[in-house]
């Protein structure tokens, strides 16, 4: 006989069926579970019943069809499941039924009369009570067949299909939701079936907290999801492959099910990067500096690769400690590299080099990075500076010259700032006031300063230039100054041409001594030596120029000459000077005498020439005689002054207005340097001094 389930409607199989040990209506097991989950009573009668209720099998006597509960029955009362009926009792066999009593007497009374008999009217009662409980019994069945709607499960994945590299992990996005209307447990598993893999692949299931491997178990809300994560894990030694992975949902009861399916593919690539955290440098002139770099395998399989060094630098120098390395899928290894810069390399001069990267697997995927080395830029400076201060004429102007010598490995660019303290009436120019200079270069630079005719005798002038480094911003000073000269008058100067074997010569120059004691501001001397161990090419070529046949002979101004030595040589000597004392003065002669620049061991005598009357010869020559004194010859104990032991000679022209001209000279100790102006054809001597 075939039973069908009230509550799902479909065919009960012998094995799946149990029945309501109260009404005998028969049910699926698993449906009759999943109604008492949320329902405590049988789905036909009502009554309160659990799973302990309902026995396996059909139900006794054939019951295949629904009926309604029992009229006794009010769903709103608890009832006690009833006992079975008792056993009918037999009765004793010695135990007999005592006589009926007797009826008691009445007292003699008539019965009243009966009236007509009635029907009684409990028949129609427990009818209509009997349809209401049918139609309460109809309404409950609606209502509870309405409300069950199912809990069947629904898989749904964000993608069904990947593409990835050998060796590498992707996660699909997996919801599960529950489409019934009641709590359910699910079991989500990767299902043997449909699912194939490569070797060395792996699967599995999470979610947010736990790996559950191929297997999910969880309960979830109706209506409601559960977001779970498919990973799939490749095999970068499995190289390329395809898997075809299929989950399956399943209700806990079996009774629902679904099943998606994804694809992961995975291709062999070759594929890398190439990675330098550094590609610039600073270094000195002549430095090597390291460059690392790495080069990092994103392919699917072992790969090579090859490097070069490619347009390095002229005069820069590069090197590779490797040419190839090989790197496993997903590793990498270290690139070295160095850069010289050359020794001679300027500040901020710049070298480089391109490493090229080929790989092997993908000859055409080359890659390239630039390093690049700079030499630092030194800035260092110094003036060089040959003359600071000079005693002038008023009307004359003086050109100081100074050199800025770079002395860093860049160019670099200075700034010139003059700041004039001047006498009124005193200007001044500077030729530059900003200049370049190249490293270990230099650059000339002139201070000129003019001073008015009408300045007044020691007058002082300043020029301060500061000269600052664009490059390091340091500074320097340099100071010129200038003064005017004093007031000059008229010296006279004395020529005495003697010698050591000479009778009597040490008469003229005891008288020249004495002259010079008593005339020191007025008198200028030097001795040319002739015939002994002092004489020189100078003192010969003075004594030809005055035509000198013996000694001693004097000559004063280059105009008197006094010959011999005796006890009145004073006499003539101090005659000579007063009369020459009284010339006027014609030409003004200055000396300047300063450490030289160039040669520290030399003085730089400066002798600065101004005429004074315009009867002065447009040409003159300047002598510059050095001197030594406290001198002996050999074999003798006798000491000698004022000896001419070098001498040279200039010619200045065309003076207008002020004429100067210098010579390096290397004075002794114990000695000086006598310069004096001469006319070259009469021979007079204009002016004379000494330092």
């Amino acid at each position: 006989m075939a039973h069908t389930c009230e509550l799902c409607n479909a065919p009960i199989t012998q094995r799946d069926m149990v029945h309501c040990t109260y009404c005998k209506t028969p049910f699926h097991q698993q449906c009759v579970r999943e109604h008492l989950y949320s329902h405590k009573t049988c789905p036909h009668c009502y009554h309160p019943t659990s799973m302990f209720d309902y026995q396996r099998g059909a139900p006794p006597g054939g019951r295949s069809v629904r009926q309604s509960p029992p009229l006794s029955y009010t769903p709103s009362a608890p009832v006690r499941a009833s006992a079975p009926p008792p056993t009918m009792r037999q009765k004793p066999a010695a135990t007999q039924r005592p006589p009926p009593r007797a009826p008691p007497e009445r007292p003699d009374k008539e019965d009243p009369p009966r009236g007509p008999s009635k029907r009684p009217r409990g028949g129609k009662v427990l009818l209509l009570l009997n349809f209401v409980i049918v139609l309460l019994l109809l309404a409950s069945t609606l209502y509870a067949s309405t409300l069950y709607v199912g809990y069947a499960p629904d898989l749904s994945v964000d993608t069904t299909q990947k593409s990835v590299l050998p060796g590498q992990t992707t996660d699909f996005t997996v919801a599960l939701k529950n489409t019934g209307n009641i709590l359910s447990r699910y079991d989500v598993t990767v299902a043997a079936g449909g699912t194939s893999m490569p070797q060395g692949w792996s699967v599995s299931l999470l979610d947010a907290t736990t790996d559950y491997g191929h297997k999910y178990t969880g309960s979830v809300e109706p209506e409601q999801d559960e977001s779970l994560v498919l990973r799939v894990s490749t095999s970068a030694s499995a190289g390329p492959g395809e898997a075809t992975i299929r989950i399956e949902a399943r209700s806990s009861d079996g009774k629902y099910r679904d099943s998606l399916t994804v694809n992961v593919t995975s291709e062999a690539t070759a594929s890398y990067e190439l990675i330098a955290a550094t590609t610039e440098k600073f270094v000195t002139a002549g430095e090597t500096a390291t460059f690392n770099a790495t080069v990092q395998n994103n392919g699917s399989s072992t790969d090579t690769y090859y490097f070069q060094l490619k347009n390095t630098t002229a005069g820069w120098s590069g090197s590779l400690l490797h040419e190839k390395v090989t790197v496993e899928p997903n590793g990498s290894k270290n690139i070295v590299l160095t850069l010289k810069s050359p020794s001679s390399a300027q500040g901020n001069a710049q070298g480089e080099t391109i490493l090229q990267v080929t790989s092997q697997n993908d000859t055409g995927d080359v890659k390239t990075q630039r390093f690049t080395l700079i030499v630092s830029p030194t800035y260092g400076f110094e003036l060089n500076i040959e003359e600071r201060s000079k005693v002038v004429l008023p009307g004359s102007s003086t050109t100081y010259l100074f050199q800025v010598q770079n002395n860093g490995n860049a160019a670099d660019t200075y700034a010139l700032q003059p700041v004039p303290s001047l006498p009124s009436g005193w200007t001044y120019e500077i030729s530059k006031r900003e200049v370049t200079v190249s490293p270990g270069g230099n650059v000339t630079v002139g201070v000129t300063i003019i001073v008015p005719e009408g300045a007044q005798p020691n007058q002082r002038g300043v020029v301060n230039v500061t000269v600052i480094s664009s490059g390091s911003q340091r500074s320097q000073n340099a100071s010129f100054e200038l003064m005017t000269a004093q007031r000059q008058q008229k010296r006279v100067f004395v020529e005495l041409f003697t010698s050591a074997n000479c009778t009597y010569c040490p008469a003229a120059e005891s008288a020249l001594h004495d002259l010079l004691d008593n005339y020191p501001d007025d008198v200028v001397a030097i001795e040319y030596h002739l015939n002994d161990s002092f004489n020189n090419i100078f003192s010969n070529e003075r004594a030809s120029f005055y035509t000198m046949g013996g000694t001693p002979q004097s000559m004063f101004d280059g105009i008197r000459n006094i010959k011999g030595g005796s006890g009145s040589t004073y006499a003539q000597y101090e005659a000579a000077t007063e009369s020459l004392l009284d010339d006027t003065l014609k030409v003004r002669l200055d000396l300047s005498v300063t450490p030289s620049v160039m040669d520290p061991s030399k003085m730089n005598v400066e002798a600065f020439i101004k005429p004074l009357d315009n009867t002065v010869p447009s040409e003159l020559n300047v002598f510059f005689v050095v001197y030594e004194n406290g001198l002996s010859p050999p074999g003798s104990s006798k000491v000698f002054y004022h000896v001419a032991i070098e001498g040279h000679r200039r010619t200045v022209s065309q003076f207008d207005p002020t004429g100067s001209v210098s010579l390096a000279l290397t004075i002794p100790e114990d000695g000086g340097v006598v310069v004096f102006v001469q006319d070259p054809i009469t021979k007079r001597v204009y002016q004379a001094a000494v330092w």
